[in-house]
């Protein structure tokens, strides 16, 4: 691994430990969370509708507390952010590797044979 890989795997856990921090001094969070796993686990076992809808609604209310919360959006991008960076900064030549494996079957000097 490289030194800046390492660096924003570092950066990413420190992130999610702080979203981790929020969700659980969130009092709503936490209600919401207890209240879809306790319906959750009530419409699995009784196999009621009414108790499966109660479960989706607690599951949903959940999922918006935490798309309110600015680490999760920070969790998200940032990875996204540094794979693009990564990207444009160390471009592929897989696509010249395979394109003169293929003009070598044909004996067309490719730029490795030129330079050689």
């Amino acid at each position: 691994m490289t030194k800046r890989l390492k660096a924003v795997i570092i950066i990413e856990i420190f992130i999610l430990v702080g979203l981790f921090i929020h969700i659980i001094r969130s009092p709503y969070m936490l209600m919401m969370a207890i209240l879809a796993i306790v319906f959750t686990v009530l419409a699995n076992r009784s196999r009621s509708n009414f108790f499966r809808v109660l479960s989706f609604i607690f599951w949903a209310i959940s999922v918006m507390v935490l798309f309110t919360a600015g680490w999760f959006w920070l969790a998200i991008l940032f990875p996204a952010v540094a794979c693009i960076v990564f990207w444009k900064n160390n471009p592929r030549t897989d696509g010249q590797r395979a394109r003169n494996v293929f003009y070598e079957g044909f004996g067309v000097p490719t730029e490795k044979k030129k330079k050689q």
